[in-house]
């Protein structure tokens, strides 16, 4: 039992002490960010009753607009109130699986600042899959994911390649690749094969239904089972990485590629 107690405190510890700095330490710049404020400094006391005011409010607009919006709980429901929480769990999707691709490289001793261009290039493969054929839902959507990891491991892939044949550092040509893909992906919105009917602006044909993820509590919320994937996916990564042979010469890379 105190082993495991000691084990949880060890893995809970940094995010809680990493969460509290990150909330000081935006605090501070909220505060410095405020000519108003700043114009009291002559005033201790009221300085920091504005600056008490002002933190609470701006981390209160946080709270509400990222897990529980109050004014929209009492317009249409307490559970409506959770509104805002599913939008959040919806954009930490992507995110996700994001980090996962940059600590999988960074463990491997590799500094992949690619995320960017590898979840756009994604994104194009399975979004072109995703409006543009009328296909069952149970192929259409594992297609649509596999078709965006192809691509994602692809426009990768072009990295790894450029290191290994030529030397390019990982660091500027991720970096660079960044900026092709979201100008090849705005070149793509102006051609007709991914710009919607009937719109002048660069916006996409929308996903088929056949296409999506089933969501998770109706109509109403975007949220849907991809925030599971992402658990499993990271469920996996931490395998890959502790529990496998390969990861082990991930690591073993990433500590010392030359004793490797």
């Amino acid at each position: 039992m105190k082993q495991f107690l000691g084990t949880v405190r060890r893995i809970t510890l940094l995010p809680t002490l990493s969460f509290i700095f990150a909330f000081f330490i935006g605090g501070i710049i909220i505060v410095v960010s405020d000519p108003i404020i700043m114009a009291q400094l002559n005033s201790p006391g009221k300085f920091l009753t504005s600056a008490a005011a002002r933190i609470g409010n701006s981390y209160l607009a946080i709270f509400q607009g990222s897990i529980y919006d109050v004014n929209l709980a009492r317009e249409s429901g307490v559970v409506r109130g959770f509104y805002p929480l599913s939008e959040t769990i919806v954009t930490s999707i992507p995110l996700v699986f994001a980090g996962l691709a940059v600590a999988l490289a960074f463990r491997s001793g590799l500094f992949n600042i690619g995320a960017q261009g590898q979840f756009i290039f994604g994104a194009i493969g399975a979004s072109y899959v995703g409006f543009t054929f009328d296909l069952p839902p149970l192929i259409h959507v594992p297609l649509v994911l596999i078709v965006g990891i192809i691509f994602g491991g692809l426009f990768g892939g072009i990295v790894g390649l450029l290191k290994a044949k030529t030397g390019a550092h990982e660091v500027i040509v991720t970096i660079m690749l960044n900026y092709i893909a979201a100008k090849f992906l705005l070149f793509l919105l102006s051609t007709k094969y991914f710009l919607r009917p009937g719109r002048l602006d660069p916006i996409a044909p929308p996903v088929k239904e056949s296409a999506k993820l089933p969501g998770l509590f109706g109509v109403d919320y975007r949220v849907n089972i991809g925030i599971f994937i992402a658990l499993a996916a990271a469920l996996f990564v931490w395998w890959l990485l502790n529990r496998s042979i390969i990861g082990f010469k991930f690591r073993a890379v990433g500590a010392n590629s030359s004793a490797a």
